[in-house]
């Protein structure tokens, strides 16, 4: 959510894990259309490794790596203190009372982003009270101060070299084996690289859910 202007981009995933959070990134940065200053966190483990007394925080090597890529700095919240959450918190529960209620019948998780998507399109219509504008135009006026997107996105992915067995098999220690119909026999002792995440789509040679 856009600080200044309470705007919304919920993005559904199956795993709260380290590749989705940094995939969200990514995905967000693309529908803001540039990069904020500056972002609030709670101090989640797949950002932060350590909390101190005080702002220091030790973080992750690849949420380092992410912010160096996009040059965004970060601020976590104080331990114990809820009311700096509260305005993130409220935005979720909006979000699940008018996105999500009832609850919406999907096959499938892109599915579940076109409805997403749609919804909050819809939000950017809404005026804001104090300002007396759409969220829509206070987006646009937000934007003139955001950072440029780099040329090539993050690679919110994880890599693994493996390889391929007799039965043309990729076995991952986080998948079920995923077969590979381009490979045959012959190529027992050849490695592939077996990509996860969003940004990683257009190279990925195994495609799994995120």
């Amino acid at each position: 959510m856009s600080a200044a202007v309470k705007n919304r981009a919920p993005q559904p995933c199956r795993h709260a894990a380290n590749v989705s959070f940094l995939d969200a990134h990514v995905w967000l940065f693309e529908q803001l259309g540039g990069i904020p200053k500056k972002l609030a966190y709670d101090n989640l483990k797949t950002a932060v490794t350590h909390v101190y007394l005080g702002n220091k925080r030790d973080l992750t090597a690849r949420f380092l790596a992410l912010r160096s890529h996009y040059l965004f700095e970060s601020r976590f919240c104080n331990v114990a203190s809820g009311n700096e959450e509260g305005h993130v918190e409220n935005s979720v529960k909006r979000s699940e009372r008018t996105y999500l209620t009832p609850i919406p019948h999907v096959a499938t998780l892109d599915a579940l982003d076109d409805h997403l998507a749609h919804w909050t399109k819809r939000d950017l219509d809404r005026v804001d009270a104090t300002a007396k504008l759409t969220y829509g135009t206070l987006l646009e006026q937000e934007r003139k101060i955001f950072r440029s997107l780099p040329v090539a996105p993050f690679m919110a992915c994880t890599s693994q070299s493996l390889r391929v067995d007799k039965r043309s098999s990729l076995i991952s220690k986080t998948t079920e084996p995923a077969k590979n119909p381009a490979s045959v026999q012959t190529v027992e002792a050849v490695t592939a690289r077996l990509l996860l995440g969003r940004s990683c789509r257009s190279t990925t040679l195994s495609q799994l859910m995120r």
